[in-house]
């Protein structure tokens, strides 16, 4: 589905957007920007991203894409050794005040 039209979009997803207060997909097209086409989708997701979380900074496509990058492949936001290991002492803990009290 490269090029289709919002009718369609509609179509393909009406067995899922069942919800009867909310239309989820059309309150979605709604919401969707309009591009001018002058650059490719991507470059224009990224830079629609990047106003969007960034509304006050300079909107350049060097600057959404730094900002993309560091958002999804930098380790250390999703660095989760300390997240492990205070899990793994918890659930230790949990074991052993439990073994204590029988």
């Amino acid at each position: 589905m490269n090029e289709g039209s919002d009718e369609e979009l509609i179509e393909l997803f009406a067995g899922a957007d069942t919800h009867p207060d909310h239309q989820y997909i059309v309150s979605s097209i709604k919401q969707e920007p309009v591009w001018d086409g002058s650059r490719a989708v991507a470059e224009e997701a990224a830079l629609e991203f990047y106003k969007r979380m960034r509304p006050g900074d300079p909107l350049t496509m060097s600057n959404a894409k730094e900002f993309l990058i560091s958002q999804i492949f930098d380790p250390r936001r999703y660095d989760l050794e300390r997240v492990g290991a205070i899990s793994s002492i918890s659930a230790w803990a949990w074991g052993y005040r439990r073994a204590i009290a029988r």
